[in-house]
């Protein structure tokens, strides 16, 4: 299968409008898939020099979730940011603009279950104002 030769950023918009247009994500879902996309595409025609969504292996991805865990990132972030990126690789697949989807084998980071934080009745007393009390 030939594969049409279109930069990341004309994918991304192709992506957005017929990919992202069509699917029911609430407008804060579509922002953040953008977003992490659109950071992905930096990291890749910054430090790697690529332009095209068939230039892209797993290698390079996984080099950028090395660089979002370096940034500091939690596991629970990346893995949505992972979410995004297979979305988009799996668009660029579907419509030719790759042969093949780099994130097919691409592991996940780890989920991150955090503890819930009780407070104790005592330090909550301890916390309110006595005329918070009053009411």
């Amino acid at each position: 299968m030939e594969t049409e030769r279109v930069t990341l950023e004309e994918a991304l918009t192709v992506y957005q409008l017929e990919f992202l247009s069509a699917r029911n994500y609430a407008a804060n879902t579509r922002h953040a898939y953008v977003r992490d996309i659109r950071d992905l595409i930096d990291f890749l025609t910054g430090s790697t020099q690529l332009a095209h969504p068939d230039a892209v292996g797993k290698l390079h991805l996984e080099a950028f979730l090395s660089d979002l865990d370096q940034r500091g990132l939690s596991g629970n972030s990346r893995r949505r940011i992972v979410a995004s990126v297979r979305s988009f690789f799996a668009f660029c697949a579907d419509r030719g603009f790759t042969q093949a989807d780099p994130t097919t084998k691409l592991v996940s980071p780890a989920r991150e279950y955090t503890e819930a934080r009780y407070l104790i009745l005592q330090r909550y007393f301890a916390r309110i104002t006595p005329s918070d009390r009053q009411t």
